[in-house]
């Protein structure tokens, strides 16, 4: 729709709700636009696009993400990815939001090229929680290294006591294992609201997998499924999204990361991106303990 301001014509931006039929574009949109950070991936988004009532609009071949924050009912938008100009993302953003509480999330120095020595506006708010790991792929690949040896340990002794383990691509012959599977670890793990929906959504991806570099896993004993993963390259950057695996098995957490960073590596991918920590400092030291070589810090602008 066209409205005029001071007699100019203005295009005013509507947002959709995010359906399955808008990956390839917005797939192409990443893939011309990359970034290092988790929010501009396409299971990002679909994976939560109902928890955060996902819309998106495409402006110039720019993609704007909107969404509400279902804790602080805080209106929330993530920096456009595209050739728009930068003053009128942000005239267009706050056009938007009007009068709402609203703000910027996922703000981020790294994905905007700023070097550390420079300072960013004095408005934003630091979410460290929301900082994405991201690592050296090679270091995923076989664990090398002094750094490495305790998670080369567990994928050595994988391979040794589980030598019959299949490791294949996740086809739509898995999805039923896999649905199962995904419920009996949700069980396990059904203490964060987060975390539940993330668990119970993750097989929403896997019709998707095989399009745009989204790619999966099964690791398989005696045809029994005892993991599985699935993640995505854009650019250089493999982004791990989900890896869910029977600790029974000592090792098959490093076995999973390290067969999706060899497939990821022949891909294109030069880094791994773990994601966040939501603040927890169980996951915290967990992800640390992989050594990352770059934090991807996110920062909230409010508008």
């Amino acid at each position: 729709m066209n409205t005029l301001l001071f007699g100019i014509p203005r295009v005013e931006t509507e947002f959709r709700p995010v359906e399955f039929e808008d990956i390839d574009e917005i797939c192409s949109l990443f893939s011309s636009y990359p970034t290092p950070s988790c929010d501009y991936s396409l299971t990002g988004l679909m994976m939560w696009r109902d928890y955060y009532d996902y819309h998106i609009a495409i402006l110039d071949d720019t993609l704007f993400i909107r969404g509400l924050d279902p804790v602080t009912g805080l209106l929330i938008y993530y920096m456009p990815t595209g050739p728009m100009d930068p003053d009128l993302i942000m005239d267009t953003v706050r056009d938007d939001a009007g009068q709402r509480n609203a703000a910027i999330v996922g703000y981020s120095p790294e994905w905007l090229d700023i070097p550390q020595s420079v300072d960013i506006p004095s408005c934003a708010i630091r979410m460290p929680q929301w900082d994405d790991y991201c690592y050296d792929i090679r270091r995923f690949t076989h664990f090398e290294g002094r750094k490495m040896e305790k998670k080369r340990n567990h994928l050595n002794f994988f391979r040794n006591h589980y030598p019959d383990a299949k490791i294949s691509p996740i086809t739509t012959e898995d999805f039923p294992d896999i649905c199962i599977f995904a419920q009996s670890f949700g069980r396990m793990h059904d203490d964060c609201t987060q975390f539940s929906y993330e668990n119970a959504h993750c097989i929403d991806m896997l019709p998707a997998l095989g399009r745009n570099n989204l790619f999966g896993i099964t690791v398989r004993i005696g045809g029994e499924l005892i993991g599985f993963a699935y993640g995505e390259v854009i650019g250089d950057m493999f982004f791990a999204h989900v890896e869910k695996g029977n600790i029974e098995y000592r090792g098959i957490y490093q076995m999973l990361a390290s067969a999706m960073a060899q497939e990821a590596a022949l891909r294109g991918a030069r880094y791994v991106n773990r994601e966040d920590d939501a603040g927890d400092e169980s996951l915290r030291r967990s992800k640390e303990s992989y050594h990352p070589v770059m934090m991807v810090r996110k920062f909230l602008l409010p508008l």
